[in-house]
């Protein structure tokens, strides 16, 4: 029987793809996800692609030169004592899986050093070593080049580096044996780069490792106490070797099996990441990090990410219930004791303490690690905004109004004793306040706050209470000893613009990160490092002066509609009236005036003042009458 050729090619077609359902399809490995780090698609510049670099064998080469290939590009250096054995054990671990894979003609794993000047070709080749062994490892490459060329290579990838001086007593090169001279800090990033040599994929941090062991022995014992701490809690936040062959796999198209004793590292995961990378502007890639135990966000800051990140700060938490509770049971007290106050210091009181709750469980909280600028909104609120609500509220006489009658006379003894107003002194405030603004933000305060829980715990409690003792004798109306005039407390207040008005205009003018802290933090979105500190001491001037500024008000405000003695006169003034008085009730045989009397309730003061204007209107009647007459 014959068939028709139509009949014979629409039996074929339909048999091959019969056959191809049938088949094992092969799978395109899925996208990384954000829980991992940041997707692009930016070409890379031609003039970074062909920047000569060396390789540790002393061979001239390029990114260029790997053109076609899956490039993982990491940043290290030989004589890092916290992060770069680490990054490198994975990086090194992720090239032997791809080799075991049979790609390596595929992809290609790059290590180029943050310090071409120890670096030489000779020290890469004895660090290589000591990773690869025996092992040609042909898929992976460590590179240097001059100081110029490496500069401009990462400061295009928003590598961050910085050469800083060695700690003392300074450690001992593991290769010479010769004490260090300097330091670099610097961030740590993976880029990823498909066959076109586009940036695609960006993980930053550092990476943990699964075992000790698997960092060579000779840098395990290089490693400084805080390398240790790495090597051995890298925790949640390190990216591991599953994601960097999962995103390997994602480029080149083919699945590739973690090793057996990695593969349950794969479901750790890093706080989710988005955003792009900006090249040629110096920005700075990163991401969070932890300190204390508190994880920093890397995710970038939105209204959303705004809204939706809080942190409960358990003791903060604790002390600001404990002082709501302190205030309401001092309220309640009073009213026993016949002394009742007002309404709107309760609510200036828990208005302060429901702001400081905001600013140490939310996202000003979590992301003043992470952004300068955010540090000093934070800052304003300590240190300005929260007092000055507290100080409203007269706490201290509330204290004195809470107090039994018997045990009044004691508290404002307290109150108005030398050691109180030694502390309460305005002029001791001022200089508390600018020691304050000027020490934590032009000193190595920052960083060490940065780096240490107990300073930053140490720094709120600072700006709380420096804040408070500052403005006590200025926007308050307490039982101390310090009752200033209106005019000296708006002068006082001018004076403090100073600290602030400087220190934000040194932060608006440097040209460098002040704070390698944050730079380790990793952060891949927001501005440069550079722009953020100046971003945060213009807040610092415009803000805190216009605080300032809002306090000069409430104060001219006070002046224009208090009626005690301080709104029209101070004490020098007062003091003339009451001896201009004094002398009148002499002269007319009155009842003398007591010291502590208040002349405007005082009957015998306001008759002997009504007297007194009699007597001198007569005398201006006598006067006139006598001028008509001449």
């Amino acid at each position: 029987m014959t068939r028709s050729p139509a009949r014979l090619l629409l039996a074929l077609v339909a048999g091959t793809l019969l056959l191809a359902g049938c088949a094992p399809a092969q799978q395109q490995p899925p996208a990384p996800g954000n829980d991992i780090g940041t997707q692009l698609d930016a070409p890379v510049s031609p003039s970074i692609t062909h920047l000569q670099l060396t390789d540790s064998a002393g061979h001239r080469t390029s990114l260029a030169r790997y053109a076609g290939k899956v490039l993982v590009v990491s940043d290290s250096m030989t004589l890092c004592q916290e992060t770069c054995p680490l990054d490198t054990t994975n990086i090194v671990s992720a090239a032997r899986a791809v080799e075991r894979a049979g790609l390596s003609d595929k992809v290609q794993f790059l290590t180029i050093t943050v310090d071409p000047q120890r670096d030489t070709p000779h020290r890469l080749a004895v660090y290589r070593s000591l990773y690869a062994g025996p092992q040609q490892l042909h898929d992976w490459d460590l590179l240097t080049g001059d100081q110029a060329t490496v500069s401009r290579l990462w400061k295009y990838f928003g590598v961050y580096s910085r050469k800083v001086p060695q700690s003392q007593p300074p450690p001992k090169d593991w290769l010479t044996g010769r004490p260090l001279t300097y330091d670099v800090q610097h961030s740590d990033e993976v880029f990823f780069l498909d066959g076109s040599q586009h940036e695609r994929f960006l993980i930053s941090g550092m990476g943990h490792v699964e075992a000790a062991a698997m960092v060579p022995q000779r840098l395990r014992g290089f490693l400084n106490t805080r390398g240790h701490h790495n090597l051995t809690h890298g925790g949640r936040m390190a990216w591991t070797v599953p994601q960097v062959l999962q995103t390997v796999g994602w480029l080149a198209g083919h699945r590739i099996n973690p090793p057996a004793e990695m593969a349950a590292g794969g479901s750790g995961s890093m706080v989710g990441m988005s955003g792009s990378t900006h090249h040629g502007s110096g920005s700075q890639q990163s991401s969070g990090t932890s300190m204390g135990g508190m994880s920093m966000p890397p995710a970038p800051l939105t209204a959303h990410t705004a809204l939706t990140t809080w942190y409960l700060n358990l003791w903060w938490d604790l002390v600001i219930v404990l002082l709501g509770a302190a205030y309401l049971w001092g309220m309640a007290m009073a009213r026993r004791h016949g002394r009742p106050q007002p309404w709107y210091r309760a609510l200036s009181f828990y208005l302060g303490l429901a702001v400081l709750a905001v600013t140490l469980n939310s996202c000003i909280e979590a992301y003043g690690h992470v952004l300068f600028w955010m540090h000093m909104v934070q800052h304003l609120l300590l240190i300005m905004v929260i007092p000055a609500l507290i100080v409203l509220a007269s706490p201290l006489s509330l204290l004195v109004a809470a107090t039994p009658d018997h045990s009044v006379g004691k508290v404002r003894s307290v109150l108005t004793g030398r050691a109180v107003s030694v502390l309460t002194h305005p002029i001791a405030g001022l200089a508390l306040y600018t020691a304050i603004i000027v020490g934590t933000h032009l000193t190595s305060f920052m960083q060490a706050m940065l780096t240490h829980m107990w300073v930053h715990e140490a720094e709120h409690v600072l700006y709380l209470v420096g804040g408070f003792i500052f403005l006590l004798p200025l926007l308050g109306d307490e039982p101390i000893r310090w009752r200033l005039p209106y005019l000296a407390r708006i002068a006082l207040l001018f004076l403090a613009m100073a600290p602030d008005t400087v220190v934000g205009i040194v932060l608006m003018q440097t040209h460098d990160e002040p704070f390698p802290a944050y730079a380790d933090m990793h952060r891949t979105w927001g501005p440069s490092l550079v722009h953020d500190i100046q971003s945060g001491g213009g807040i610092m001037w415009v803000f805190g002066d216009g605080l300032m500024m809002l306090f000069i008000v409430c104060v001219v405000w006070a002046y224009l509609t208090h009626r005690e003695r301080n709104a029209t006169a101070g004490r020098w003034l007062e003091g003339v009236r009451r001896a201009t008085l004094a002398d009148e009730l002499d002269h007319t045989g009155g009842r003398p005036i007591e010291q502590t009397a208040d002349l405007d309730d005082d009957e015998a003061a306001l008759a002997s003042y009504n007297a007194m204007l009699a007597r001198l209107s007569d005398r201006s009647a006598q006067s006139t009458g006598q001028s008509r007459r001449d």
